[in-house]
């Protein structure tokens, strides 16, 4: 290729022109090294977006929590057919005690409202507030199907404090990103590392009609508060670098975070054919991960990853603005994000155009 990705960067670059995002970021690896870790744009205006910038990744980040469930899965310090109230007996309020931990994963537990005070509330009042609400009304635990934004992943975040005594960023930064070499991502960045990296976050702006609108991301709250759902910044480089792991069965350069069965599971399709009551679309789903859902329409489909991927492929998307996948028959992984939000509609547009350059950039079919 005489230039690296040339339809993929130029379509970026309209993107900007188009006012959709002021920036991107994007790495692309296939078998196993980097073809391309580049940005585009600005972080801020008149701040140029560079590769080593931090961004946001919303539910792209969300795999990282169900690795992590899945460790203490494999050193039996717990089952995913546990009841939540086993290690969260509070949990159990308003008949709460038939919710599974693969419930959370599959999002079929039904309580899909965000109570958790996030990021003003602190963690232990987010947990609290969870543990007190009911379920949805007519809800049956695992029969029916609807993404949690949020509340389920703190849940599930607790589960892991509870077994191992560790807070749940505090356990996937040394277990997780240390080992991987990811040493600037965070599900929340430390208080004493804050000011040193401000100047390195890539501001989030909502991009709908003409107006820039900072999103407001970047306070101290949402910086150091975590929200495992929802609350990941790094690199783009780094966030590839995980998702190859799952590629490559669950180790990357030595370092082993799973067993390849393990992350099998992970990625198999653990709830199939379900509507998803809150996408409005019918979508499969793995644990804590999403499977290539293009065979119930690739041009309708939520979050999917265009219209080349193969039908193995899997990872997680972010609220209208990033995408984490690996492509297991094209040895492909991709972390593409943008700083602009620009609405639902728009930014399924730009996610498929965007993924569908890369695989027409490597001649991909």
């Amino acid at each position: 290729m005489a230039i690296i990705l040339q339809k993929t960067r130029q379509l970026i670059q309209a993107g900007i022109t188009a006012h959709l995002h002021l920036g991107a970021v994007m790495c692309v690896m296939r078998n196993g090294e980097v073809v391309l870790n580049w940005a585009a744009g600005e972080a801020q205006e008149g701040t140029p977006l560079t590769a080593d910038h931090l961004i946001c990744w919303f539910s792209a980040g969300k795999p990282i929590t169900a690795v992590a469930i899945a460790m203490l899965e494999e050193r039996k310090m717990l089952t995913l057919d546990d009841p939540v109230a086993h290690h969260l007996p509070e949990f159990a309020a308003h008949g709460k005690d038939r919710v599974t931990i693969r419930h959370l994963l599959t999002h079929t537990a039904g309580m899909r409202s965000d109570v958790s005070g996030y990021p003003h509330a602190n963690w232990d009042e987010s947990i609290a507030r969870i543990c007190a609400a009911r379920l949805e009304a007519n809800w049956i635990p695992g029969q029916a199907a609807g993404y949690h934004p949020r509340t389920s992943w703190f849940i599930l975040g607790e589960i892991v404090r509870r077994v191992t005594g560790v807070a749940i960023e505090q356990f996937v930064q040394g277990k997780i990103f240390d080992p991987l070499k990811m040493h600037d991502t965070f599900l929340a960045i430390p208080d004493s590392a804050l000011d040193g990296l401000q100047p390195r976050l890539a501001t989030m702006h909502v991009t709908r009609g003409a107006a820039l609108v900072d999103a407001n991301l970047d306070t101290p709250l949402h910086c150091t508060r975590c929200s495992p759902g929802s609350s990941t910044r790094g690199p783009a480089g780094q966030i590839a670098r995980f998702y190859q792991m799952l590629l490559n069965g669950g180790s990357l350069d030595g370092a082993k975070i799973l067993d390849r069965e393990t992350v099998d599971a992970l990625v198999s399709r653990q709830r199939v054919g379900l509507m998803d009551q809150t996408f409005k679309h019918v979508l499969d789903w793995g644990l804590g991960i999403i499977p290539n859902n293009a065979r119930y329409g690739i041009e309708t489909v939520p979050y999917g990853y265009g219209r080349r991927a193969s039908a193995r492929a899997f990872g997680h998307g972010g609220s209208q603005s990033s995408v984490g996948m690996a492509d297991p028959e094209h040895h492909l992984v991709i972390a593409l994000a943008w700083n602009g939000m620009p609405g639902e509609a728009a930014h399924q547009q730009r996610l498929r155009d965007t993924l569908d350059a890369i695989y027409d950039d490597l001649e991909l079919t």
